[in-house]
């Protein structure tokens, strides 16, 4: 497992806005087709799994520590 280093987010949208889920829905699509364009990730009988999805939740997965 690795971590990154701590670090602080000085700006940003409020939680509980009402951009809020606006916002990141269209962030985490754009994300979403890049990695997948890009072929970075995992993949399973030709389907993409690099990265799941879940509220705002995100779980990026990759074959080594080095893909990632």
């Amino acid at each position: 497992m690795a971590l990154s280093y701590t670090f602080s987010v000085p700006a940003g949208v409020r939680q509980g806005g009402i951009l809020s889920p606006v916002l990141f829905a269209v962030y985490i699509d754009v994300l979403v087709h890049r990695l997948k364009s890009a072929n970075i990730g995992c993949k399973m009988f030709d389907t993409y799994y690099g990265c799941l999805l879940y509220a705002d939740d995100i779980i990026l997965m990759a074959h080594t520590l080095n893909s990632m």
